[in-house]
């Protein structure tokens, strides 16, 4: 016991002086942005025409839904 008193991260966040954790993407999300990288990368490098991209897109900007 008291070991606490000597740990200066655990000092820090008892006064704190730490910043939250950056919350991080749900699985959900990192799957997304990975599609959605996969399919600029295709169509920059010419694997996927216009009508492909609509038709793989949909309308408009695709956006995550929650």
């Amino acid at each position: 016991m008291g070991q606490h008193k000597h740990n200066p991260v655990a000092v820090a966040a008892k006064k704190g002086e730490l910043p939250p954790k950056p919350k991080k993407p749900s699985k959900r999300e990192r799957e997304m942005l990975l599609w959605h990288e996969m399919i600029s990368i295709m169509h920059k490098k010419g694997l996927l025409t216009p009508p492909d991209v609509v038709k793989i897109i949909g309308k408009g900007e695709f956006e995550y839904e929650k």
